[in-house]
């Protein structure tokens, strides 16, 4: 992450997303404006770009999926490949900074997605960066 001024952060990142029955990584970009104190609110916008799984159910497909030795149990789960997800969100959250390099977010965003808009939804998380300068 970098600040071109001290009211507006751009970041590239590799990022990881879990959810209940599904998880997603690839390479997150954004934008951030906020005012220049210690603890302040901010607006952004950003893309997502990046595979995606689920958790389906198992329980007759055969296979021994969470490797106890028994074939199709009931409520049995799979992970399974579920493609390519790309994602515009605009975000909202609070920057709060201890010291002068370090910094805790906590942020939500609105993904909108690439899957059509029955997937979309928001996503809701803590950041911790450390900034060299």
């Amino acid at each position: 992450e970098g600040y071109a001024t001290s009211w507006l952060s751009s970041r590239m990142a590799l990022a990881g997303y879990l959810g209940p029955d599904d998880w997603y990584a690839g390479a997150d970009f954004g934008l951030r404006t906020q005012l220049p104190t210690r603890l302040t609110p901010f607006a952004g916008i950003g893309t997502f770009h990046g595979f995606s799984t689920t958790r389906a159910d198992a329980t007759n497909d055969g296979e021994d999926n969470d490797d106890d030795g028994f074939l199709d149990e009931v409520g049995e789960k799979k992970t399974k490949f579920d493609g390519w997800l790309s994602s515009f969100y605009p975000e909202l959250g609070v920057h709060f900074w201890p010291t002068g390099q370090s910094r805790i977010t906590a942020f939500a965003r609105y993904m909108i997605t690439s899957h059509g808009r029955e997937h979309d939804d928001w996503l809701a998380g803590l950041q911790f960066t450390a900034l060299s300068r």
